[in-house]
């Protein structure tokens, strides 16, 4: 279908013409059709007027998801509102629009600015958007607004991304890939180096140095590390998995996602001190004898007031209870202590504790005391 106003438009697909067509002259009527079968390439519609071709429109075919790209949506007016907004899409290796790309894009500011929202345009997605420096694309897109300060002179953004299909439907080749893009001034972009890790842990400059795209099982974990001038800029993490990412059904997008578990995934949260494990298709965070912690972000659409909180673990410790404290909102409010369950990856238990939680953002932080934690699963909150 193609919406026009000129006096006729013809359609082409890899070349060949399908014949034209001509929009009626009401608002509602201002399109053409024509029955397409499905075909990799190059759809291209020009649009006529007295004969002759004043307008055309192409859309290419995508490849696997490759690379991302950074488009400056506005003009900094340091008189005035002093606003930056760049919009992040995801590409193939030629820079055609990926329009299924999800994910995480990090962005990293070099000067006088700082991040007030990024966005996706994703109806049911309720992630933190703000004080946060990654946002899950959207149908190949997020945008970022950067309030730019009132001195500046320079000021650059670094992009980061780890690009793939989550689900590997048709390709499990993963790439890394960072854009730099001049906000104010003069600022020119410093070379980068990457390193990524696949059994998620937290790569260092020892790990494997990103050259080139390379593939992953599913039920990976890849982080990645971005360093300029021997700093860590930027650190991400994508998993990849069956059961992540959106898939299509009877046109309908929906999230894939584990019925059986609910409740937010550790391994989704924020933590240090552990690595992603996998047993029996579950994966879980493993503190391996290391201390650490993990902080789930939860959002109360509703009042203030008490909640059931249910944290899903495992342990073969018989000698420790392994605990940890409870913060909510940077105030400790409990010690939770954590019997055996004869196993470190099965045989899950729930330790049960009503607590209060406010209206709006919520922070909900295990930390362990002393010693290592027991593996943690995931958080419910009832």
């Amino acid at each position: 279908m193609v919406y026009s106003n000129c006096d006729e438009v013809e359609l082409f697909v890899n070349g060949r013409s399908l014949g034209k067509d001509k929009p009626g002259t009401k608002w509602d009527e201002m399109q053409c059709e024509w029955m397409v079968p499905y075909e990799e390439g190059t759809i291209l519609a020009k649009g006529y007027v007295n004969g002759r071709v004043v307008s055309s429109t192409a859309y290419t075919t995508a490849g696997r998801p490759a690379s991302i790209q950074l488009m400056n949506d506005s003009t900094i007016d340091i008189s005035k509102d002093n606003i930056a907004i760049v919009t992040t899409s995801i590409t193939d290796s030629s820079g055609v629009f990926y329009p299924y790309g999800e994910n995480c894009i990090y962005y990293h500011i070099d000067g006088d600015a700082q991040i007030l929202s990024l966005e996706n345009g994703d109806p049911v997605d309720t992630t933190k958007n703000v004080n946060v420096n990654y946002r899950r694309a959207f149908m190949g897109l997020t945008r970022a607004f950067l309030k730019v300060g009132k001195e500046a002179t320079n000021v650059g953004l670094t992009a980061a991304a780890i690009v793939g299909e989550k689900q590997g439907l048709t390709s499990n080749k993963v790439c890394i890939d960072v854009k730099s893009m001049t906000i104010l001034g003069q600022w020119q972009a410093q070379p980068t180096q990457i390193y990524y890790t696949l059994d998620g842990s937290l790569p260092t400059v020892k790990s494997n140095l990103y050259k080139g795209a390379f593939p992953v099982e599913m039920g990976t974990i890849v982080r990645a590390i971005v360093v300029q001038n021997r700093e860590v800029i930027l650190e991400m993490q994508e998993e990849f998995d069956v059961n992540t990412g959106l898939c299509w059904d009877d046109a309908t997008l929906h999230p894939q996602v584990n019925e059986s578990e609910g409740g937010m995934r550790a391994i989704d949260a924020d933590f240090s001190g552990a690595t992603v494990q996998t047993k029996n298709g579950v994966k879980y965070l493993d503190f391996n004898g290391q201390e650490g912690h993990v902080v789930w972000y939860q959002e109360n659409d509703g009042s203030a007031g008490s909640f059931t909180l249910k944290i899903n673990y495992a342990s073969k410790d018989q000698k420790s209870l392994r605990p940890m404290d409870l913060i909510i909102n940077s105030k400790k409010v409990a010690r939770l202590k954590f019997t055996s369950t004869d196993s470190w990856n099965a045989g899950w238990k729930q330790i049960v504790t009503s607590q209060k939680l406010e209206a709006g953002a919520n922070y909900i932080e295990l930390r362990s005391v002393g010693q290592s934690a027991p593996n943690i699963l995931m958080l419910q909150v009832e």
